[in-house]
């Protein structure tokens, strides 16, 4: 197996090789344009897998690519970055230029068949993995630290944006301590990375009299992912769209 572009820092798995795919444009695109295909010019190769939305734009066949979902081209919205017309080009371009896609569920086949008009023989279901740390026998038990009252943990794991819904988290939380003497002292974690939302979440928190009672993690590594659900009381995912 050969993993083209890896970076410098990335420790690959025993039995397979780096290739250097540097591009003279320092983007994504750039790298898909430039990058990927004069390295996979060079490097002998039965089929080539980009894991993530984009691809090689010209010359890498036969050619596979994972799209996780397509949320982005479904609900365009939930996406209001600068670049996203170019974003959801280069994505489509990629799914249309693959000989087989892969996706997580048979929801997001649906979608892809939807939002692109790839056929069904073209797009495989191959549902997501389960990583060693969060496997039982491997997990390490490692406590997080307490919320200051000691009491029930409600967990959220994921990027913060529009689309993930955790206002209607906040307002639960509200609820409860409000309505439940053995609930007052409920605290909501996020875990996950702020991508646009952190601030209308802390807004409402506050409005609602429970900012103290929400704590968002940005630097939510496997590990503390771990540490936090095995404090949880209860895993909450109120998101309004995932592949999975």
């Amino acid at each position: 197996m050969v993993a083209i572009g890896p970076g410098e820092h990335l420790q690959l798995p025993r039995g397979v090789r780096g290739v250097d795919a540097r591009s003279w444009v320092p983007t994504n695109l750039g790298w898909s344009v430039d990058g990927l295909p004069r390295a996979a010019r060079r490097t002998p190769f039965d089929v080539f897998h980009a894991p993530a939305y984009t691809a090689p734009l010209w010359g890498v066949h036969p050619l596979v690519v994972t799209l996780h979902d397509v949320s982005y081209e479904r609900r365009p919205e939930w996406y209001p970055y600068r670049v996203d017309r170019l974003r959801r080009w280069f994505y489509r371009r990629s799914a249309l230029s693959a000989d087989l896609v892969i996706t997580d569920s048979d929801f997001s086949r649906r979608e892809i068949e939807a939002a692109y008009g790839i056929h069904a023989d073209r797009i495989r279901v191959v549902p997501l993995g389960v990583g060693a740390p969060f496997v039982a026998a491997h997990a390490a038990h490692a406590a997080p630290p307490e919320s200051e009252s000691g009491g029930p943990v409600i967990l959220h794991v994921g990027d913060l944006h529009a689309r993930r819904n955790v206002g209607v988290l906040v307002e639960a939380l509200a609820l409860l301590r409000r309505r439940d003497d053995e609930l007052k002292h409920t605290v909501l974690v996020l875990a996950g990375a702020d991508r646009g939302s952190g601030r209308d979440i802390r807004a409402r928190a506050d409005a609602l009299g429970v900012a103290s009672a929400v704590r968002i993690v940005t630097a939510a590594d496997d590990a503390t992912v771990v540490a936090w659900l095995q404090r949880a009381s209860l895993l909450a995912y109120p998101s309004l769209y995932e592949g999975f």
